[in-house]
């Protein structure tokens, strides 16, 4: 079962408690297991996405603006929330709906029995656009750091001892994991193994040949000789499917070899 982190901020202490039950409901109904927070006031919210570990994992925030002011989605925008977020709340005043759909908002819910078999609709729906962007992203810890990664920024991963190394943009960051783990996950979103040390992404790849692999960057990785057959599949499906994306074309070498080159 899918675990789900669930941000309910409501001023009303029993509307909180009475939407936090129907959220669980509902996500268990929907095959999740959420996990749910909720927050009467905007300071004790905003206190805990200051810390990137927090705002990090969170999957949805369903937020009343009755109970953080007019800013409260923008700011929490600000503070790096790029998940779904879904207005529910008794106002209907026109400005708040702009203030929503200028916040990015998934949808705008209205309270009331009447409105709940929209509310099980539009919370179902959000919960499934939430799980597809989680998969945009990879959530690494190193002791009491946490970082959560663009898949389309990262490079490659490196086994180094007993743990991995994930290289993305200019920077590398090691946390505690194995490459058979990260493989199982990142297997099916274009990431390919191409050694035992290194797990990499098919988009950063400009060549390939043989003996190695030559990253976008220009950086030179082994292929070991029982991966390459594989790599080669996951490249020729890689550049098939996404063509906008891979960054390099194919090319025949003198030696024989195929090499995908930029």
């Amino acid at each position: 079962m899918k675990k789900i982190i669930i941000i309910l901020l409501d001023p009303k202490r029993t509307e909180l408690a009475y939407y936090r039950k129907l959220c669980l409901e509902i996500c268990s109904e929907s095959g999740f297991e959420a996990v749910i927070k909720g927050y009467t006031d905007s300071d004790s919210l905003l206190f805990d996405f200051g810390e990137s570990s927090f705002v990090s994992v969170v999957d949805l925030v369903i937020l009343d603006p009755e109970g953080g002011g007019e800013t409260i989605a923008a700011t929490l925008r600000g503070l790096g929330y790029r998940g779904v977020m879904l207005y529910l709340t008794n106002e209907t005043n026109p400005p708040l709906f702009l203030q929503a759909f200028d916040a990015g908002a998934f949808n705008y819910l209205i309270k009331g029995k009447e409105n709940l078999p929209r509310l099980r609709t539009v919370l179902q729906s959000a919960l499934r656009q939430a799980v597809h962007i989680s998969r945009r992203y990879i959530i690494v810890q190193k002791g009491h750091e946490i970082r959560r990664l663009p898949l389309a920024e990262i490079k490659y991963f490196e086994a180094i001892g007993g743990s991995v190394s994930v290289c993305f943009k200019n920077d590398c960051f090691e946390f505690v994991s194995t490459l058979l783990k990260l493989e199982s996950r990142l297997g099916s979103c274009g990431f390919v193994r191409v050694s035992k040390s290194f797990l990499v992404s098919l988009a950063f790849v400009s060549e390939l040949s043989y003996e190695h692999i030559t990253m976008a960057d220009g950086k030179k990785l082994s292929v070991g000789r029982s991966y390459y057959p594989s790599v080669k599949q996951a490249l020729a499906r890689f550049v098939a499917t996404h063509p906008d994306e891979s960054s390099y074309t194919l090319l025949q070498a003198t030696d024989g070899a195929l090499v995908q080159r930029l």
